[in-house]
């Protein structure tokens, strides 16, 4: 599969060896939770600067500011000091996989 916009993309490698790549962090989430394989790592862009980082260490932000191509609204940045600019509180990825 090809991310339409990289910026939002998300991917998790199985430990099958297999990588499953998703346009946004939010189908990544509700894949796994309606289809949970057995995941060695979840990956996600920082949206700072768009290098890819684990999504279990990375810190959250969903808001209806932040256009996704599923529409999730849901960023991650590799740094919880990037969020302090922003009055939306940060989630980190177990909540979000809830």
């Amino acid at each position: 599969m090809i991310a339409s916009e990289e910026l939002h993309a998300a991917a998790y490698v199985s430990d099958d060896g297999h990588g499953h790549i998703f346009d946004d962090i939010g189908d990544m989430v509700q894949l796994h939770l309606q289809e949970p394989d057995e995941v060695v790592a979840f990956f996600v862009h920082d949206y700072q600067d768009g290098a890819w980082i684990r999504a279990e260490t990375a810190h959250y932000v969903r808001s209806d500011g932040v256009t996704t191509p599923m529409f999730s609204g849901l960023a991650a940045f590799a740094h919880w000091a990037a969020l302090t600019i922003s009055a939306i509180p940060p989630l980190r990825y177990q909540a979000l996989a809830r």
